[in-house]
């Protein structure tokens, strides 16, 4: 057995909120003790991002010049159970213990720890007592998060190792590599690796050290974080939200996000269309992470369905009046129209995207996956079942469109019928096309494509010479 002991000042910022301890701790040392939950594209429990190249510009910052310093404090929770505090005075004795652990007490002890942190759903999925299937359940949503999908392959491979493919041992083992010691870095991470790797002279940093906090806190306090402070990106921050935390917990936290202008129930959206096995986009949402197989990036994903599901006010006829739109907080019923609708599209134009899926695919042949199609190609769409639901065209009713699914499935394939496949699956060679002029432009090829105007005529298409 190991431990690590640190004098430290006691910082109650305010009554019940967690206490804080402001020390100063060496790098290396840290690190043995000390680690981050990472996340990855194959194992997406973690709440930090990979380490990058940023370690090594700190590692040069910090070697080049005397007076270059880093004054910020690293956080970093400890587990209750693994640290002692003795008080004398303002001076606190901190004694961090740290053991070493068997690979297979690892896995036990993170499949207890997050089946404790599941909803009643959540765990009877886990044993096996409901599916994950929305086509199960009656409002077509995930009953299980992506937390609860981990928890049971991890007690699948506490129960039987070997029935894990080769990758997902190797996944399993990386993740829970990280949980060996008593630390979580929850801000500081680059900093510390970075300035190990100094061999000229040890490296100290101030550090916020916070026993006892709860897994959902740490994911809330490194959200808030990165959100406003940090280079992470958006399509992390959302994987952070979509993957870190039980139903149960995003439901308790989802208020105290609301207040720091985080959209829960949205940073959501882009993970479930990834995840469902209806979604014409699973698998394929790009969220930033090591090993990502995903071809469209997050970001693009999430814009997509937002402004399907939460439109501007010029497609109220669509939905007006339909209840189960209208009185749907987390999406259920919205994500539904949403799937039925781009289902119709990769249907119809179902030798694009499925060529666009292939690992292999080239640029053009990616070409419907692109902001500028997906994002043009929805607004064209809407634009069109909106007159479609306008009585005096003769079509449905204006307050039944998206209150039938057959009704939107119906008219998406109705409008497809005029705008033939080719449109995407022929090289587009005008560039520029993501500038504001650029999708006016794109739209108006759109419209003259489904108006029967020749594909190989089209100045989208044809080379400038």
């Amino acid at each position: 057995m190991s431990s690590t002991t640190l004098q430290a000042l006691k910082i109650q910022q305010k009554p019940g909120a967690p206490t804080m301890y402001s020390t100063v701790v060496d790098a290396a040392e840290t690190l043995e003790w000390a680690d981050v939950p990472r996340k990855k594209d194959d194992f997406m429990a973690g709440y930090q991002r990979d380490l990058n190249e940023r370690y090594d510009d700190i590692k040069d910052y910090l070697t080049t010049a005397d007076q270059n310093i880093i004054p910020g404090a690293v956080l970093i929770g400890v587990d209750e159970d693994a640290v002692s505090i003795d008080e004398d005075g303002d001076v606190v004795t901190l004694t961090i213990e740290h053991n070493q652990h068997e690979s297979d007490e690892l896995i036990q002890a993170q499949y207890e720890a997050f089946y404790e942190r599941l909803s009643d759903e959540e765990q009877r999925f886990v044993d096996g007592e409901i599916s994950n299937d929305p086509a199960d359940h009656e409002n077509g949503s995930l009953p299980a998060s992506h937390l609860a999908e981990l928890t049971k392959e991890l007690k699948q491979a506490s129960e039987d190792w070997d029935s894990l493919s080769d990758d997902r041992q190797e996944a399993v083992s990386d993740y829970v590599e990280g949980l060996a010691v008593p630390g979580n870095i929850i801000d500081g991470q680059h900093r510390l690796w970075g300035a190990k790797e100094v061999t000229k002279f040890d490296v100290d940093f101030p550090a916020v050290i916070i026993p006892g906090l709860t897994d959902p806190e740490e994911v809330f306090q490194f959200y808030v974080l990165n959100s406003t402070a940090s280079p992470l990106s958006r399509d992390q921050l959302h994987a952070v939200i979509s993957t870190s935390l039980s139903n149960g917990e995003l439901e308790v936290l989802f208020k105290r996000f609301k207040q720091t202008g985080v959209h829960a129930r949205e940073a959501k959206l882009s993970y479930r269309l990834h995840r469902r096995d209806d979604s014409p986009f699973q698998h394929m949402v790009d969220f930033g992470l090591p090993n990502s197989q995903g071809i469209i990036k997050e970001s693009i994903s999430f814009n997509l369905v937002k402004s399907f599901v939460k439109p501007n006010t010029s497609y109220k006829r669509l939905y007006d009046g339909v209840d189960d739109w209208e009185q749907d907080p987390d999406y259920d019923y919205r994500l539904k129209v949403f799937l039925t609708f781009w289902n119709a599209v990769t249907d119809e134009y179902s030798d694009a995207w499925n060529t666009a899926r292939e690992p292999d695919a080239t640029d053009v042949e990616r070409q419907i996956t692109q902001k500028i199609a997906l994002d043009t190609l929805q607004e064209f769409l809407l634009d069109r079942l909106k007159l479609l639901s306008t009585p005096v065209m003769g079509g449905r009713s204006a307050d039944t469109m998206f209150a039938d699914l057959d009704a939107v499935d119906e008219g998406v394939r109705m409008v497809l019928a005029d705008l033939p496949e080719e449109f995407f699956t022929r090289e587009w060679t005008e560039s520029s096309l993501n500038t504001h002029q650029g999708r006016e432009f794109f739209r108006e090829q759109m419209e003259k494509a489904s108006n029967d105007r020749q594909i190989g005529s089209m100045k989208l298409f044809k080379q400038t010479k």
